[in-house]
């Protein structure tokens, strides 16, 4: 599979599991030549591989047509901090974007899996969308995390790869959703 139909494959999963909605989202890939993005208004379950586009480290197009995501410079800004970083997933799913509406970080320790795995999801000050700002309020919570809450937006992951990416986004809402729900129905003990 190619990076461009493995993006197309993460997008239909987001799609489907309702971590994005209409166009929302965005999806990229550091290869060697360059990094591969979802174009901009661009539903994220209908995508096609010749849809993506190729952009440089300095957000200049290499190969493709349209126009990359707005959020290219908040990918771009965590592949600056993060050699080690290969894949980045943006979306809005809907319990880690009520967790990014009140401010909350996801830092609970109630289940192993996401103390573990996850990790502590910090949220990044509120910066209006598509612009460069976003970059700048995610940029001190890159190293040291798996991704992080945009206040009143939505939610970043990254990863090694793509899979991880967006495994890391996927068990984000997971467990945003797992604690909303222990909250709803009693008081929720932290592991010891």
């Amino acid at each position: 599979m190619t990076a461009e139909e493995h993006i197309c494959e993460i997008g239909r999963r987001m799609y489907a599991r309702q971590l994005v909605a209409s166009n929302d989202g965005n999806i990229s890939v550091r290869t060697a030549d360059g990094v591969i993005i979802t174009p901009s208004l661009t539903s994220k379950g209908f995508m096609k591989p010749e849809d993506m586009l190729l952009v440089d480290m300095d957000g200049r197009i290499i190969k493709g047509t349209g126009k990359p995501s707005s959020e290219l410079k908040m990918h771009l800004a965590v592949y600056s901090k993060r050699p080690d970083i290969n894949a980045v997933v943006h979306a809005h799913p809907v319990a880690a974007s009520a967790f990014a509406i009140n401010g909350r970080a996801v830092d609970q320790r109630y289940m192993a899996e996401a103390v573990m795995t996850l990790g502590p999801i910090p949220v990044a000050p509120y910066a209006r969308p598509s612009s460069g700002e976003v970059a700048e309020s995610l940029s001190p919570f890159i190293e040291g995390h798996n991704g992080a809450l945009l206040s009143n937006h939505g939610a970043v992951t990254w990863g090694v790869d793509l899979t991880e990416a967006y495994n890391f986004m996927e068990q984000l809402e997971f467990y945003c959703k797992t604690v909303i729900l222990a909250e709803m129905t009693g008081t929720p003990r932290p592991l010891p």
